[in-house]
């Protein structure tokens, strides 16, 4: 299992505001790409924060793995480029 914070500031730390949704919009973006996430909330103070969670298989490949990473990268790339609906 991998988890990843998502943080609006990566110098700072500092959190997406609860009601941005960046983990469930994470979420639909990856499933888009064929890759299944699984978000979190709250991660930062109990109000505010986002996270997510993979679970590939403990047996994947390294080709396979490759294409989880792409598809992970394609999700993040299209998520900063439109930040909020």
């Amino acid at each position: 299992m991998w988890g990843i914070e998502l943080v609006k500031n990566q110098a700072t730390r500092e959190p997406f505001p609860a009601s941005d949704n960046i983990g469930r919009r994470l979420k639909a973006l990856s499933l888009e790409q064929g890759l299944t996430l699984c978000p979190g909330k709250t991660m930062a103070d109990g109000v505010n924060g986002d996270d997510i969670m993979a679970e590939p298989p403990l047996n994947i490949s390294d080709k396979d793995l490759r294409i989880v990473f792409d598809r992970l990268l394609d999700s993040l790339e299209a998520l900063h480029e439109k930040p909020c609906d």
